[in-house]
């Protein structure tokens, strides 16, 4: 993590990124222009530092350690809890403010739209007519869970499909890393292995496997694809 900025990129990432110029930096998108300015930094589940929590009372109670906190009177703690409680107190009342409940009064009795869930889902049965757009994002603005029915009919099943996927990057020869996602190791790859994974997706039997552990299957994790531009500006389709 940058120390400046706050930009965030894994270790494997870095050390190429380290041996770039302050010119290709500045052209790449989204990118730390700033030098030496990196830290390692981790994200910990909450439920590990609890496990922790209780794993250090339990080690300080065998010792019979006092193990309680006490807070120390002063200003700065007192005006610290104040603005927690009122911090508080406004998300409470933000919460309240929102809309729980839908019923047909809110979007002008429109018959194209039914309520589940004692009004809590609204279900569009049409979603062309302006008045269903403008009763979506009214939904959709409050947070709270939509259903939309048949767009199914509108999307096409093999766009995301792995061959389709296998046949943009054999056409482009495109070969990115694959990583095991088991032994944290990067597998070198060709044209070849790159078909089998695709083609491991629908086939057990064509599946890359890892001759040093008994011939099991991998776990893989396709990384950093499209290597040359962002996903949405090569798949803009998808």
């Amino acid at each position: 993590m940058c120390k400046q900025c706050g930009y965030m990129v894994c270790i494997e990432c870095l050390n190429e990124f380290a041996q770039m110029t302050p010119e290709k930096r500045k052209k790449l998108k989204r990118a730390c222009t700033h030098q030496n300015s990196f830290c390692l930094s981790e994200f910990i589940p909450w439920n590990i530092l609890t496990k922790l929590r209780l794993d250090c009372i339990d080690y300080l109670s065998k010792l019979r350690i006092d193990y309680s906190i006490r807070f120390h009177h002063s200003s700065r703690n007192e005006n610290l809890s104040i603005f927690i409680k009122s911090l508080k107190m406004k998300r409470l009342y933000e919460i309240r403010d929102v809309q729980k409940t839908w019923s047909a009064i809110d979007c002008d009795y429109d018959s194209n739209i039914e309520f589940y869930c004692n009004g809590r889902l609204p279900v569009f049965n049409e979603w062309h007519s302006e008045n269903a757009k403008c009763f979506f994002q009214r939904v959709w603005a409050a947070s709270c869970p939509v259903l939309v029915k048949r767009v199914h009919r509108n999307l096409s099943k093999t766009l995301w499909h792995p061959n389709a996927f296998k046949g943009h990057m054999l056409d482009h020869r495109d070969t990115p890393a694959l990583w095991d996602c088991e032994t944290l190791t990067p597998i070198p790859t060709n044209e070849t292995i790159l078909t089998q994974f695709w083609d491991g997706f629908e086939h057990l039997d064509v599946r890359l496997r890892d001759p040093e552990h008994g011939g099991r299957m991998r776990i893989l994790k396709l990384k950093d694809w499209p290597t040359k531009k962002d996903f949405a500006s090569v798949f803009p389709t998808r």
